[in-house]
């Protein structure tokens, strides 16, 4: 119950974040990862730890590698 709590607590102050807010609260993401790849592109994601702490930096940068790692698994099924 108190791991819960704690989980839930963190959530919400990530949540309540404007920047972050607005970043996890788009019903379609403009970012196109599987356009990415295939068009051979680079991407490059500033995470500034200092602008936005590092629970929101870590929360991001996980959100953006599981999309990727999406992104790239739907391709490799397209391509076999």
């Amino acid at each position: 119950r108190e791991r819960t709590l704690s989980t839930l607590n963190k959530i919400g102050q990530l949540i309540t974040d404007p920047t972050v807010r607005n970043i996890i609260g788009q019903p379609r993401s403009r970012l196109s990862f599987r356009d990415i790849m295939d068009s051979r592109k680079i991407l490059i994601v500033r995470l500034a730890q200092g602008e936005l702490g590092m629970q929101k930096s870590s929360l991001i940068g996980a959100l953006l590698v599981s999309a990727l790692h999406t992104a790239a698994l739907q391709r490799s099924i397209v391509r076999t």
